[in-house]
């Protein structure tokens, strides 16, 4: 039977993921594949046949290796696409098992039995709806016998010692919660004969950004690799998705539920040759850019957060310092963890021992709202369950690629607050921070806010009004024109040109007016604009001077 998996499958050129890393894509060095025990098999023009609604493509290989498992990576735009492989001399079609999900043009497919050949042909059957675009781009072949993975331990393990620590680690969501499959074997202790280092990866595939998602992912991932690789299991000990959810990989030694003590772990299979004593967790998501759009993930913040907390916490109740924490690609020719997660080493290392200083027990529970009006002002409100120790609070605003603090005070009951100075459309993030007494930062909640665009053109109240001595104000502006912003005084005199220029069309902009030379009282701050055909707009609004 053909297995079928929603996983988002990223065009890349040579990663080390989770599934993708089974096979490696040209051009990859010899170096690369044979760190993964996939070897290059060369793919030769497929006969086409067109049958009705479907496009079948047939493709002669040959390898003079010796495997019992094959792999392809392959392209297409069809919502459907199937396969099956004959090996030369056998007239039987063995069904090929798949990886792709339903966004995806790019898929991985494999097939593996106990049957060990040498210097032999097999024959790619593939189809999909006719008329879209159907490829094989790279094919390879592999001998599991060589996995790490499936051979004995050199030494007899010995039990190392673990102790409970400070760090609070991410809720576990533990192998019955996606449904794993017994391991196949005997797990090996991961010490032998202690833990040595961490490693970090990408899985260069498998977005998930929901719980429903994350548990499809394990258990389709989980499939391919048994079914497929031949492996015993998922490679890492643990893995997280894209908003920070934390899943059990390979199975405990001692079969705990969660993390509450620390587990005894067991071997993976994650950096070839290298696997003994070493800690693996993975970030689904594709995060090298140089591998194509489709591989741009950044990690988001909750995702950051859960990785330096599990971090923390391997590093210390398995006594391996930050230090010691390494890329994938630090042991191994691949790319991963993708070049926007390797950047970030240095400072994930420098947050992990500050966090083990520090500690990250709850200091509060809190939630946040947030609402735009027509304005584009944003309606702010935060409620505290349970305070622990806070010494104060700050809003944090995303907007752009730019993070600002918008608010900051001691408050810790419900309180509400207007963010009047949102710079652009679009969406917006807020966070809820709080800081302990003794300075150490959570971020409580978080709260996101698409800002539209307004059909015409508009000029917001001052923020803050009344004000003492600065405020803003913000303007949208449809088309382009020549805008000017002026302030008056009461009695019509012109004080201040806040803004005299050419400007943008579909897009807000942000005037600063300083007032602290200006005496209490009621002003105006006109707005024009010109077109074209002449003046398109003008409208004025108050400002409140106090003292």
């Amino acid at each position: 039977m053909t297995h079928s998996f929603t996983i988002p499958l990223p065009r890349f050129l040579r990663t080390c993921g989770i599934a993708i890393a089974l096979l490696c894509a040209a051009p990859a060095t010899a170096q690369s594949l044979d760190d993964l025990d996939v070897m290059p098999v060369a793919v030769a023009a497929p006969g086409t046949t067109e049958a009705g609604k479907t496009t079948v493509r047939t493709y002669a290989l040959h390898t003079a290796e010796r495997f019992n498992g094959v792999m392809i990576r392959g392209y297409t735009e069809s919502t459907e696409v199937s396969g099956a492989i004959r090996f030369e001399g056998e007239s039987e079609w063995r069904p090929l098992t798949f990886l792709r999900g339903p966004r995806d043009v790019v898929f991985l497919a494999g097939y593996r039995d106990d049957t060990y050949r040498a210097g032999s042909g097999f024959t790619l059957r593939l189809q999909a709806e006719a008329g879209a675009p159907l490829e094989i781009e790279e094919a390879g072949v592999f001998d599991n016998r060589r996995d790490e993975d499936r051979q004995a331990p050199e030494s007899a393990p010995r039990t190392v010692e673990t102790t409970a620590g400070q760090i609070v680690p991410p809720t576990l969501i533990n192998r019955s919660a996606w449904s794993a499959r017994p391991f196949i074997g005997t797990p090996e202790p991961l010490a032998n004969p202690t833990y040595t280092r961490m490693s970090f990866h990408h899985a260069a595939c498998c977005s998930a950004y929901t719980y429903e998602e994350g548990l499809a992912q394990l258990k389709a991932i989980q499939i391919f690799h048994q079914d497929v690789r031949g492996w015993s299991d998922i490679g890492y000990q643990f893995l997280l998705d894209q908003e920070g959810r934390l899943y059990q990989g390979r199975p405990f030694l001692d079969n705990r539920p969660d993390l509450a003590q620390p587990p005894r772990l067991a071997m993976g299979a994650h950096v070839g040759n290298a696997n003994t004593g070493n800690i693996g967790v993975s970030v689904l998501g594709c995060y090298h850019p140089a591998e194509g759009s489709a591989c741009e993930d950044v990690l988001s913040p909750a995702a950051y957060d859960s990785l330096i907390a599990i971090f923390a916490y391997l590093s210390e109740n398995y006594r391996v310092p930050a230090a010691n924490l390494l890329g994938h690609r630090d042991q191994g020719d691949t790319s991963c963890p993708g070049d926007n997660n390797y950047a970030l080493l240095p400072g994930i290392r420098t947050d992990i021992d500050r966090l083990i200083a520090e500690g990250n027990a709850p200091i509060a529970f809190a939630s946040l709202t947030a609402s735009a009006d027509d304005e584009g002002v944003v309606q702010l409100s935060w409620d505290f369950s349970e305070v622990i120790d806070v010494s104060e609070v700050r809003i944090e605003r995303e907007a752009g690629g730019r993070i600002v603090t918008v608010y900051r005070g001691p408050e810790t009951t419900a309180t509400t607050w207007s963010d009047a100075t949102v710079p652009a459309a679009g969406e917006v993030i807020y966070r809820l921070i709080a800081r302990s007494a003794s300075g150490r930062e959570q971020r409580l909640a978080e709260a996101p806010v698409a800002i539209g665009e307004p059909a015409s053109y508009l000029l917001t109240q001052s923020f803050p009004n009344p004000t003492r001595n600065a405020a803003s104000l913000r303007y949208y502006l449809p088309r382009d024109g020549f805008v000017r912003v002026s302030l008056y005084s009461a009695t019509g005199e012109r004080l201040l040109d806040l803004v005299d220029a050419y400007q943008d069309g579909e897009r807000w902009y942000i005037a600063s007016v300083d007032v602290a030379g200006l005496a209490s009282g009621t002003y105006l701050y006109q707005m024009t604009v010109e077109g074209f055909a002449g003046v398109e707009f003008s409208t004025s609004r108050t400002l409140t001077v106090v003292r």
